[in-house]
């Protein structure tokens, strides 16, 4: 029973031990200097899956990846082992020992550290991490003892200031030169196994080992998991590579590890202070060039925008905001380079190509204010060409940034730390140069032309913007002559200022339309107005505000934004329109009353007027009827009732129909004197059915339309009733009456039937006068007619 036991455990351990050995494994390794380690690990690991180099960052894409394994320090794995809940396993293969690499060509006899520090040789330090910081340290060890670095940070500092200190940023390698067998320096401190690799690639060098002491480092594979390694041709390999498995002599390790790596994390910082000085002072005033530019940022900032409150047009302000955000851009750019480590050699010369980009954008924006400056148009749109001009621009930018690819703006030395001390112009920059001073030269001048097209500046100032470009040109000229007292100066800072100077002439002399000067005109208007601030005092005033006489001026305000707004205003001419309108109004007054009263008593009048000429045609109809209406009562009196009494009775209601309606037409048309044609109408078909119970039958129309006057409308209906009484009395058994319109006069016309001559009476009648004079009498084939007209002529007359 207990060996089947065993064999269960046994079978268990031998599936684990199978399992770990087919997983895949991942590695990554150190490659800033060779390929070499990786090249050792891909022939002796197995079930290695990937096998990849880094030169940066591995530590953090070991803990933060999948990776499985990362070539390490002793140091690294003992921390990381001591502070982590992870279980990692390290796998020691080969001893890094700090020596000095002095090339062949060196003339003087080099033994240690101290050597460095007394003969005038040049040094080198590789900048990777964490070699830079173990090289510092090892130095530091030789020269005292000491592994905080310390010493080796004075000694370096002595070094730096005598000229003869280099950081390496890619080692043996270089991103401007990828293989370079001659070194650079007299010195190299390197690992034991990075100068044999050298040598094998035919570089002139002999390795020394400092006689004071050095320190060793053993490195290796850190991994997560366990690694399953060929041990024996590893040892192989590794000797082939160039790699010890034990210290050289001379050489110590460390033993207080985590000590030791806590004061390698502060190595950098006391070279970046000491040594390198990031916080240099600026060689013209001995101030802090980070204090300079600071200073700059604010000035930048506080100007433009003073600047850009002063343009009208909406799109230049928006240009002007633009071109303050390039110059603070280019200001903080200019900082974040000052404050970059020496040995950042890529990130300097990068941030350097950088500034041209600025540059580029600088010189476009003054463009495009200088083009919308000359223009008379409020919103002038961007034309094609200055478009292409703006991609000109950019793209010669552009190419200055991409300087490490063809050299055509900057041809560098091979050393990388010396390219930005020691360096050739090349064609690309003397056409960039050309090209931005160009188009600043013509800004001026169109601006100066289009100013003095428009009468807007004729005077001696508009040399002044041509004098802005010819200090900054010659200052440029300088720069690129290396003429000390420029070359010695901040490029940057020097431009950002003659470029806001520039700026503020062009504003002054009012050669771009601005608001400057509204000021001295509020001072010198004649407007009584005073501009005051919170507290109430009055912050500016207009001329002779304080001569003016209160007692007739007009006090009024208005809240603004910082304060309020106080005007006077001179009543005097006002007040006395005033008192003049009041004279006016009561004169008005006076005269609508008396006006009011004449009305009233011209109506009084028009109506006794009307009255009484009522009241006598009223008589006047009366009293023509007035012996037959006595007539007919007579007659009546005296008469015993039948056809003779109904004859009467009828031809009475006739008359008194039309005594009734006379009066009524005479009373709708007193007010007016025109009346509706439909009175008229209602009238003479009210007279025309007494007439037909009379004996008289017939028809009578009415054509008219609208309105008539009244006097027209009472002699007609006149003639109407003349006419009917006189065809009754002559028993006329029908007739047709027909009142019409037409554009010259009013007519009635009457139809009756026809009658042999001796019995006519019409003639007679018309003889006699017992009708109307202004009848017409015709005899028709088929009846007689009796026609009246009225003129319209005549009764406007």
């Amino acid at each position: 029973m207990i060996g089947k036991k065993w064999l269960t455990a046994c079978g268990i351990v031998v599936f684990w031990l199978i399992s770990m050995m087919c997983q895949a494994v991942s590695i990554i390794y150190d490659n800033t200097w060779r390929d070499a380690y990786g090249q050792v690990l891909e022939r002796t690991v197995f079930s290695l899956d990937e096998c990849t180099g880094h030169d940066d960052y591995i530590m953090e894409l070991f803990t933060d990846t999948d990776v499985t394994a990362m070539e390490a320090y002793d140091i690294q794995a003992t921390v990381l082992q001591k502070n982590t809940r992870y279980s990692y396993y390290w796998y020691p293969h080969y001893m890094a020992t700090v020596v000095l690499a002095v090339s062949d060509d060196c003339p003087y006899d080099i033994t240690g550290w101290h050597s460095l520090q007394t003969l005038p040789v040049t040094v080198c330090i590789l900048s990777s991490q964490p070699q830079y910081s173990f090289s510092v340290q090892a130095m530091s060890y030789g020269l005292g003892r000491d592994v905080s670095g310390q010493l080796a940070v004075q000694a370096l500092k002595k070094i730096h200031e005598e000229g003869r200190f280099q950081l390496d940023t890619l080692t043996g390698f270089n991103i401007m030169q990828p293989y370079r067998n001659r070194p650079a320096a007299q010195v190299y401190v390197l690992y034991d196994y990075q100068a044999r690799q050298w040598q094998r690639r035919g570089a002139p060098i002999h390795i020394v080992v400092p006689d004071e002491g050095t320190l060793a480092f053993q490195k290796g594979l850190l991994s997560k998991i366990p690694l399953v390694v060929d041990d024996a041709r590893l040892a192989d390999c590794l000797a082939d590579a160039a790699y010890r498995t034990e210290p050289m002599e001379g050489a110590v390790q460390i033993s207080d590890q985590e000590s030791f790596f806590v004061s390698a994390d502060l190595i950098s910082h006391q070279m970046l202070f000491h040594v390198f000085h990031v916080y240099e002072k600026n060689v013209l005033t001995g101030t802090n060039n980070m204090l300079w530019y600071m200073a700059a940022l604010f000035v930048t900032i506080l100007w433009g925008c003073r600047l850009r409150r002063h343009v009208i047009q909406p799109r230049m302000r928006n240009a002007y905001a633009g071109l303050t955000l390039v110059l603070c851009g280019w200001v903080l750019l200019r900082m974040y380079k000052l404050m970059l480590p020496g040995y950042a050699v890529d990130l300097i010369r990068w941030s350097w190509y950088s500034y041209y980009l600025f540059f580029g954008l600088l010189v476009s924006l003054i463009v495009w204010i200088g083009y919308m400056a000359s223009q008379p148009d409020w919103h002038p749109e961007c034309p094609p060409w200055l478009r292409l001009l703006f991609s000109y621009n950019l793209v010669l930018a552009v190419l200055v940034c991409t300087n490490d690819i063809h050299q055509w703006a900057f041809i560098l030395p091979d050393i990388a730390g010396d390219a930005n001390s020691y360096h050739g112009n090349g064609p690309l920059y003397y056409l960039l140069a050309v090209s931005y001073g160009a188009e600043f030269l013509v800004v001026n001048f169109w601006l100066c032309y289009a100013s003095w097209k428009q009468h807007v500046q004729r005077s001696f100032r508009l040399i002044l913007p041509f004098l802005c470009c010819l200090f900054y040109g010659g200052y440029i000229v300088g720069y690129l002559m290396k003429i000390p007292f420029c070359r010695i100066s901040e490029l940057v800072l020097t431009t950002v200022v003659w470029t806001l100077i520039w700026l503020e002439v062009v504003m002054r002399i009012r050669i771009i339309p601005t608001n400057e000067g509204y000021i001295e005109f509020f001072r010198q208007s004649r407007l009584a107005i005073q501009l005051c601030d919170d507290s109430g005092r009055v912050a500016y005033a207009s001329r002779d505000i304080n001569n003016l006489p209160l007692e007739d001026m007009e006090i009024q305000t208005m809240p603004i934004r910082g304060g309020w707004v106080r005007w006077y205003r001179d009543v005097r001419h006002l007040r006395q329109q005033k008192r003049n309108l009041s004279l006016v109004a009561q004169a008005l007054e006076r005269s609508y009353h008396l006006l009011r009263r004449e009305e009233e008593i011209q109506r009084q009048v028009i109506h006794q007027e009307v009255s009484r000429r009522i009241y006598a045609e009223l008589e006047q109809v009366i009293s023509s009827k007035r012996e037959r209406i006595a007539a007919y009562m007579k007659a009546l009196q005296s008469m015993k009732p039948g056809i003779k009494a109904d004859a009467i009775v009828s031809h009475l209601n006739v008359m008194v129909c039309y005594l009734k309606k006379r009066c009524i037409l005479l009373l709708r048309g007193k007010e007016k004197g025109i009346l509706e044609v439909r009175e008229l109408s209602l009238a003479v078909s009210e007279s025309q059915h007494y007439m037909t119970v009379a004996g008289l039958r017939g028809m009578a129309t009415v054509r008219l339309s609208g309105t008539i006057p009244d006097k027209t409308a009472l002699f007609l209906y006149d003639m109407f009733e003349e006419i009917g009484e006189a065809s009754i009395a002559h028993h006329e058994p029908y007739w047709i009456c027909h009142f019409s319109e037409t554009g010259r006069a009013w007519t009635l016309s009457v139809m009756l039937e026809d009658r042999p001559e001796g019995s006519d009476w019409l003639p007679k009648a018309l003889a006699g006068s017992t009708l109307p004079e202004p009848l017409i009498y015709d005899r028709l084939e088929y009846g007689r007619r009796l026609t009246v007209s009225i003129g319209k002529e005549s009764y406007h007359d």
